[in-house]
């Protein structure tokens, strides 16, 4: 058998009638061509050297360690004092999903549903919309978390997965600025120029959730919107997450369309049991309030709300004031501010005072409440 690869510098190899050639991972017998091999070995690696897929692997290494780090915990309300967490498998909940189809049909649907289209093959640019507070960040939290851990089967199908929080972009609208910028140590010894090449390379083992295109600064937003309109990176897969009311402007790219509704009743209850787990009596003596009140139902349904019900029962001791929903907004506004002060360096002591902020932080609540 004789092999004669054409270029500079070509090689000729010459065997025996009854050789093989193992090039790499492939084994070419004698009688078989070129033709009949697959080279790729189930990856787009054309055109990728050692010093790229180095890198790449060193990227997958480093990017898991961050998310372990960062995404195990969820910090559900920020201006609480420090230390105030929970642990993401702990916690979390399944949220309530529907689809929508290209003529705006909505039917239920699932996260596991929203997995298997994932890996699918078929759909590459998915939105992910809901209302404020609703879960989305969470949403793309948890996904990650699944990758770093290898957790579940569909995890294997990207070698990459990156995170980004366009809130935080600040100095460029360029992907690779930003995987650097949120997601690696800044003494890595990832090289940028070979991480990009291995990126445009394996387009098809890459997964870029972009959480919140509607905060994203306007001054970046046509630079990461290419990915979503396909005109970069175009066989990556790509999820965008923003608020319903300004998911106009991605409606018209996208091949998959899921809405967050938050809880159902009963992944409200499943909720408050997993966040009182040491404290079953408070668990239930809060599920039953809920339960006897439709109107705290509702409030609830959003997890942000759900999150701050369960703060307020603790700081009061299972003892609300009235039964108005009006009346529990401005009771988690006390419990917020209480908590915030104790957060601050210089606490503001006078009541008076306090009690200025707390209506003020109030009435800012029930516009956005209009507003959403």
């Amino acid at each position: 058998m004789r092999i004669n690869v054409q270029g500079d510098g070509n090689v000729v190899v010459v065997t025996g009638d009854a050789s093989s050639v193992k090039i790499g991972d492939i084994r070419l017998d004698s009688g078989e061509s070129f033709d009949s091999v697959d080279f790729s070995n189930g990856h787009n690696n054309s055109g990728v050297g050692e010093a790229e897929s180095a890198s790449a692997k060193s990227c997958a290494k480093l990017l898991r360690a961050h998310y372990l780090n960062s995404s195990s915990k969820i910090h559900p309300t920020p201006w609480f004092e420090a230390g105030f967490q929970l642990r993401t498998t702990d916690i979390y909940t399944e949220l309530e999903v529907t689809s929508r189809t290209e003529r705006g049909v909505e039917s239920s649907s699932s996260e596991s549903d929203f997995r298997k289209r994932l890996v699918s093959g078929r759909c590459n640019r998915i939105l992910v919309e809901g209302e404020p507070g609703v879960g989305k960040s969470t949403f793309c939290r948890k996904f990650t978390l699944d990758w770093a851990t290898d957790d579940l089967e569909w995890a294997g199908n990207f070698d990459l997965l990156f995170t980004l929080n366009l809130r935080q972009v600040t100095r460029s609208g360029k992907l690779i600025d930003a995987i650097f910028d949120q997601l690696l140590p800044e003494d890595t010894d990832v090289d940028k120029g070979h991480l990009e090449h291995f990126i445009k390379k394996n387009q098809d083992k890459v997964l870029i959730f972009l959480d919140g295109v509607d905060e994203l600064e306007s001054t970046w937003k046509s630079d990461v919107l290419k990915l979503v309109k396909r005109r970069f990176l175009p066989q990556a897969t790509v999820v965008a997450t923003s608020r319903s009311t300004e998911r106009h402007h991605l409606v018209t790219d996208i091949d998959g369309h899921y809405i967050i509704k938050g809880f159902t009743l009963d992944s409200v209850s499943s909720y408050i049991q997993k966040y009182f787990e040491s404290d079953e009596g408070a668990a239930e003596s809060l599920i039953s309030m809920i339960e006897a009140d439709d109107n705290i139902q509702i409030l609830t349904t959003n997890p942000l709300n759900a999150v701050l019900l369960c703060v307020l029962w603790e700081d009061s001791e299972r003892a609300l004031w009235g039964n108005k929903v009006t009346e529990l907004y401005r009771q988690i506004i006390v419990s917020i501010i209480k908590r915030f002060l104790k957060k601050m360096t210089h606490p503001c002591h006078s009541v008076k005072k306090f009690l200025e902020i707390s209506n003020q932080s109030y009435q800012s609540w029930v516009k956005w409440r209009l507003m959403a």
